[in-house]
């Protein structure tokens, strides 16, 4: 876990690997854009060769793949429903 210190009320509170405290009350989904850059699970994993490797031959990408944008959605114990949509793409690769 890692420790937070609240600046406004000089409170600490220990978080746990991707921000999730323990608290039950007014939780909320948690995002987190780019989580390779902050956490070394993920970078392992996100730029694991073999992994590129798979996407690349499920993709049908003859110069293989490359880790553009990730994301992680954390959703605790009694935090409300998240409601699934498509957007628009944001980078256009072709």
């Amino acid at each position: 876990p890692v420790t937070v210190s609240n600046a406004s009320s000089h409170k600490k509170s220990s978080v746990g690997a991707i921000g999730f405290s323990g608290n039950l009350q007014n939780v909320k989904v948690l995002q987190i854009i780019n989580v390779h850059k902050a956490n070394t699970m993920f970078r392992k994993l996100g730029t694991d060769p073999r992994l590129g490797s798979l996407v690349a031959q499920l993709a049908g990408w003859e110069q293989g793949a490359r880790l553009a944008q990730d994301q992680v959605w954390a959703k605790p114990p009694g935090a409300p429903p998240l409601i699934f949509h498509r957007d628009s793409p944001y980078f256009m690769f072709e």
